[in-house]
């Protein structure tokens, strides 16, 4: 992730790491100093939380950003990720929980079939979120009925490794005019709600959320992302205590003033939006402190979520995924 360090040199990018410091560091300071009237407020705190306490129970996600451990297979391209959500800070009130920590990814993919392993591209994610649990407003609304809240920062620079290939089969550029190290560095704002409604065995999740994607910090940088909305509907079900079968949908629109033309690449876009639509169906492994495993199948009819962001694929693939 090359652009980071030169993004995170600009006075922004200080100022956003600078504020996810100041509020993990508050956080900290108010569970010292709210410790000893825990009785009387009703305030507690801890730190480093699980990750399933950290995401306040969340089932999993198959938005492509989802920070896990995946190993996926489609249309004959793979597509791996190692990524993880960590629990900084956990706070408590009686009607609020509060929970925030930092999130990242890097994701190796590739644009032609039939390589022995992911390589050609990479993308890398780093930044903050945080979780809020409304828990008077959840207590409303009927047993097994939860609103969940997500807010988060995130940086995310998109490379080449084979970068002949890649400039031969999408560009009309050479490998010395393309600007593989800041092509695609952007950051984005993220908020998502949640709605989860556990019935018996059954557990139902509805997800709607959106993205802005300020100037970027590399001022080098070729900006052309907008805004993005997206959703996502699950269901699962147990069949046995440590044994669920589960379907999700996804959907995600990104707007964008991206001109082909403009870029050097050969297909042609006219900043139309990317379009992200994906189908999975699998089967869940997990135990009692909801460490998950995952082998599914899914469909694929969208974008490229990489520096192949131009293309856009119809495939069928499976895979893994690991929870901890």
């Amino acid at each position: 992730m090359n652009s980071l360090f030169v993004s995170m040199a600009s006075k922004n990018g200080w100022l956003a790491l600078l504020l996810c410091f100041s509020f993990s560091m508050s956080c900290y300071a108010q569970g010292f100093a709210a410790d000893s009237t825990v009785a009387d407020s009703g305030f507690k705190w801890s730190l480093l939380p699980t990750p399933n306490e950290h995401r306040l129970g969340l089932p999993h996600s198959i938005n492509p950003d989802f920070h896990t451990f995946k190993m996926t297979k489609s249309g004959g391209k793979w597509r791996n990720m190692v990524g993880h959500n960590f629990g900084l800070v956990a706070l408590e009130w009686p009607g609020l929980a509060v929970t925030a920590g930092p999130a990242g990814y890097v994701e190796l993919h590739d644009f032609d079939q039939h390589q022995f392993m992911s390589w050609q591209l990479w993308r890398g994610n780093v930044g903050f979120n945080t979780y809020w649990d409304f828990k008077k407003l959840n207590q409303s609304l009927g047993k097994g009925n939860r609103i969940l809240l997500s807010l988060g920062w995130f940086h995310e620079s998109q490379h080449a490794t084979d970068v002949p290939n890649y400039v031969e089969r999408l560009t009309n550029l050479t490998v010395f005019t393309f600007e593989n190290g800041a092509m695609r560095s952007f950051e984005f704002y993220e908020g998502q709600l949640y709605f989860v409604q556990q019935s018996g065995p059954v557990q139902l999740l509805l997800n709607v959320g959106g993205r802005y994607y300020p100037k970027p910090l590399l001022s080098t940088s070729r900006w052309h992302l907008e805004n993005s909305v997206f959703g996502e509907i699950g269901i699962s079900g147990k069949v046995h205590q440590f044994i669920s079968l589960y379907g999700n949908g996804y959907f995600e629109q990104v707007n964008n003033n991206f001109y082909s033309n403009e870029h050097g690449y050969i297909l042609k876009w006219s900043a139309e939006p990317f379009l992200y639509r994906k189908l999975e169906a699998g089967i869940e492994l997990h135990n009692d402190q909801r460490q998950r495993f995952h082998f599914f199948g899914t469909y694929n009819h969208s974008n490229g979520r990489g520096l192949d962001f131009v293309r856009v694929y119809k495939e069928y693939g499976a895979g893994i995924r690991l929870i901890f």
